[in-house]
């Protein structure tokens, strides 16, 4: 995992809005997690944080570590791809004055 990630695209930038994103980011920087550990975590349907983390993992802000066999069900464990991101607001501001306009 690295320490530090420089987040730059607009779309990337706007999922840390949303306060479930920032909060399944927030546990898979602490440690490698599944579905179910995450949406027990956080008390919401596995369905609704499996959304999220396919959200998150499209967008490259997490990554899955491994698959464990566990009866008939297999096990996907994702984390954070860093400890910190951080975020380059410069561009973001430019796309949404640009959205502004239109």
């Amino acid at each position: 995992m690295k320490k530090t990630v420089l987040v730059k695209d607009p779309g990337e930038i706007k999922l840390f809005t949303n306060e479930e994103n920032v909060a399944i980011l927030s546990l898979l920087v602490k440690r490698d997690m599944t579905n179910a550990q995450i949406a027990k975590a956080l008390g919401r349907q596995p369905q609704q944080t499996l959304r999220v983390i396919n959200r998150l993992k499209d967008a490259g802000l997490i990554e899955q570590t491994k698959t464990k066999m566990v009866k008939n069900l297999q096990e996907k464990y994702y984390r954070a791809r860093a400890r910190q991101f951080t975020l380059d607001l410069k561009g973001f501001k430019q796309e949404v004055a640009e959205s502004e306009s239109d």
